[in-house]
């Protein structure tokens, strides 16, 4: 197989685009930095998704997740930490984001500090959320203790219900929850589609990941600035596709060891790391106007470690021209060897070139991450090794495929002595040739038997 042979460019015969997924009923979590949001959100989800830190403006996207309650279905999301006095780029992207997630919002829980009690920004933001009155709860967070109650008295915010909370030990997040179901439509809501496919975008910084992933959402979903590690927390959204659930993960740019980096963008790379064991298929982001770099090198490692599907994104097509293309695909061959079985394609989060080809790219990788040969095909491919020049003279016995997602082969050989391993790889290379397995990573390992 060539390797990076580029992906088709013709559309594959489809009934409709993807399109993103109407979350239905949406709770937002709203307030100032560093009331303990993301916590709360953590605590009330019961695992960590979104990351928590002291330094202010952690969270910087909107953060979403299903959850359900008294059999209530709904989609809880995180925002961003609201600071008037910040007019940066980031605090007013933030900002944005969390004006918006107040409108889509079915409820809104608004969240204070107790230990800091009611701030002028808190009256400030109260305002926001004049027009959801009737559907906002006042979530007073950090009461560890009830002898921790600071005085004073929220009903100045003209809000009707109050909630005493502690995102840390989990105290009042039941009865929230009851008013969040509450306010909430009382006939249970239908549960989410079964996920079907999980894709993620993964690159080092400033590749444009979060531009693709917004242009694939249609809509500015993920902040997107010039400054490098915009993207902290690794962002979820959905797309449905021909009565397929994907859920699409933006996740944190790598830009150098961590061992050097503030803690945030460890915990953001780290996730952005572990967001590849929970994940069908790779999207691969490479910048297509710059050089390639060890982080391009080290990711395409893991991608090929983690035995998931991968789809290599050559983003910012419309910067490099088609004379020129082929020297950057020559250029990836060298960096990536170890992602030669992946298809290439190139787009352009910019133009739109290519854009609309991501999804059913990905669901064909994903399609031969799980591919089940028949023992029919094994038995002829095995025939075939036993004619061919390269392995005739060995001693084997049998092929057989052991799992899938990805597809794993076991070939037995009558022997004593362990066979070299690039005889699997061999096998592994003539294996994909022949059938559907372009994109996924596949094993075979070779046993050795005595008797049979």
């Amino acid at each position: 197989m060539t390797p990076f042979k580029s992906a088709p460019t013709e559309p594959i015969k489809t009934k409709e685009i993807p399109r993103r997924l109407k979350l239905g009923a949406t709770v937002a979590l709203i307030g100032r930095a560093n009331v303990g949001k993301s916590s709360l959100f953590n605590r009330l989800l019961g695992r960590s998704q979104a990351i928590v830190s002291a330094e202010s403006g952690t969270t910087r996207d909107r953060n979403t997740a299903s959850l359900s309650w008294r059999g209530i279905n709904f989609w809880l999301m995180d925002t961003g930490g609201l600071d008037p006095t910040k007019d940066d780029a980031a605090g007013q992207a933030s900002l944005r984001e969390a004006k918006r997630a107040i409108q889509e919002a079915q409820v809104i829980i608004f969240v204070i500090d107790n230990q800091t009690g009611l701030t002028a920004a808190d009256r400030i933001f109260s305002r926001l959320l004049r027009q959801k009155r009737s559907r906002t709860v006042l979530a007073i967070n950090k009461v560890d203790h009830p002898s921790q109650r600071t005085d004073f008295n929220p009903a100045v915010l003209g809000l009707p219900e109050v909630i005493l909370v502690s995102a840390k030990n989990g105290t009042g997040t039941g009865d929230l929850l009851d008013a969040i179901t509450s306010k909430l439509s009382p006939a249970p809501q239908p549960a989410a589609s079964p996920l079907s496919l999980g894709l993620s975008l993964l690159g080092r910084t400033n590749v444009g990941k979060s531009s693709i992933f917004n242009k694939l959402l249609g809509e500015e979903r993920s902040i997107v600035l010039s400054t490098p590690h915009t993207t902290r927390d690794k962002q979820h959204d959905y797309l449905e596709h021909e009565g397929v659930m994907i859920e699409l993960i933006d996740t944190a740019g790598i830009r150098r060891q961590l061992s050097g980096a503030p803690l945030i963008e460890q915990q953001s790379v780290r996730q952005s790391l572990a967001a590849l064991q929970q994940t069908d298929v790779a999207l691969l982001v490479l910048d297509g106007a710059g050089d390639l770099s060890w982080q391009d090198q080290r990711l395409g490692g893991l991608v090929a470690e983690a035995g998931c599907g991968a789809l290599i994104l050559v983003n910012k097509a419309d910067l490099v021209k088609q004379t020129d293309r082929s020297v950057k695909v020559r250029q990836v061959a060298r960096w990536l060897p170890m992602l030669a079985w992946a298809d290439l394609l190139w787009i352009s989060a910019k133009s739109g070139e290519n854009i609309n080809l991501i999804i059913p790219r990905a669901r064909a990788v994903a399609q031969a991450r799980q591919l089940q040969l028949t023992h029919q095909d094994t038995e002829k491919f095995m025939a075939w090794l036993k004619r061919t020049k390269t392995t005739a003279h060995l001693p084997l016995i049998s092929l057989e495929q052991t799992s899938t997602k990805p597809p794993r082969f076991r070939l037995l050989a009558k022997t004593k002595e362990r066979l070299p391993a690039a005889i699997g790889d061999w096998v592994a290379r003539e294996l994909r040739r022949r059938f559907k397995f372009n994109g996924s990573p596949l094993r075979v390992t070779i046993q050795g038997v005595r008797k049979i």
